[in-house]
């Protein structure tokens, strides 16, 4: 530090910035006190091939080295020899495995990429979780090959899309047709603090096969003031038959071990039409009607946020 101050050994183009290097078998002890002494007087550490350092395996340490305010620098050959980059024709794609749901924000000065990680709070003040049904072997309800967990990822997504831009992030608990757990379903709101949840999914009536229209779930236990979970299904459900030119069936309380109950924020079940309706099937598999029934969820939480304000 003292060199520093005095000149003797140099910063990274005269920024704050000094680029170290320690022995890779060093102490992680003596490490991060040497970090600690720099980030004190000011100066932000970056240090050099952090993939060599055996005391940095750990990532508990290369999170503290970053909550000090150091930085690391790998080699382009370790990272896309551990599968961690990939080079493309217009850039190098990263692939980080991530343990929590984070924001980010990144910036390229002097060939220097920067990544910022961030609470989604920290970034968004309107958070909505989307659950589209089903996924991976988990169909749904299913009828004549139109099945419920296709069309359910299809509408959250576009609803995504409509959505883009705006002042509401909108998060889905899946973007794939992979198999999503219960209890990760059920945690997903709580990871992004949102303030609203909707479950995207599909009926079936076999014993009925005349019904069709839009129907919503909701808890009716659990109150919030103001605006709370028959509010929000309601909502949903007028947006969607009016975007959809459809009817509503009505709405509907939904069972005890069902996890809208055990969510503490607005969240309601969405059922956009029945699979063993013939008719109402094959506006189902429709992309314009699907982009319709997108724009009625899209427009319901416009209408919470304007009206909550």
């Amino acid at each position: 530090v003292e060199n520093l101050k005095q000149g003797q050994d140099l910063t990274l183009a005269g920024t704050r910035y000094v680029l170290v290097e320690f022995d890779p078998q060093e102490a992680y002890h003596s490490l991060y006190q040497a970090v600690r002494k720099m980030t004190m007087a000011r100066y932000i550490p970056v240090i050099a091939h952090v993939e060599r350092y055996f005391c940095l395996k750990e990532g508990k340490n290369l999170e503290e080295l970053l909550q000090c305010g150091c930085r690391l620098q790998m080699n382009y050959s370790s990272l896309v020899g551990n599968g961690i980059c990939e080079a493309q024709n217009e850039g190098v794609l990263l692939r980080l495995s991530m343990k929590e749901i984070l924001e980010y924000h990144s910036t390229l000065e002097e060939g220097t990429l920067k990544i910022d990680f961030v609470n989604p709070r920290e970034s968004y003040d309107r958070i909505v979780v989307l659950d589209p049904v089903g996924g991976g072997r988990d169909r749904g309800v299913a009828d004549s090959g139109c099945e419920e967990k296709n069309i359910a990822l299809e509408v959250a997504r576009q609803t995504a899309q409509l959505l883009e831009g705006s002042m509401v992030k909108i998060y889905l608990t899946r973007t794939e047709d992979t198999e999503v757990a219960q209890e990760v379903r059920r945690s997903f709101a709580d990871w992004v603090d949102a303030d609203l949840y909707l479950e995207i999914g599909l009926s079936a009536d076999d014993a009925q096969e005349s019904t069709y229209g839009i129907r919503a779930e909701y808890n009716d236990e659990y109150y919030l003031p103001d605006f709370g979970n028959v509010q929000w299904a309601d909502c949903v459900t007028r947006q969607v038959t009016v975007a959809s030119s459809n009817r509503a069936i009505g709405l509907f309380p939904a069972e005890e071990d069902d996890i809208l109950w055990q969510l503490k924020i607005p969240a309601a079940r969405i059922s956009l039409g029945y699979v063993t309706n013939s008719s109402e099937r094959q506006l189902l598999e429709q992309e314009s009607y699907q982009k319709k029934l997108a724009e009625g969820i899209a427009e319901a939480i416009s209408e919470v946020y304007t009206n909550t304000q």
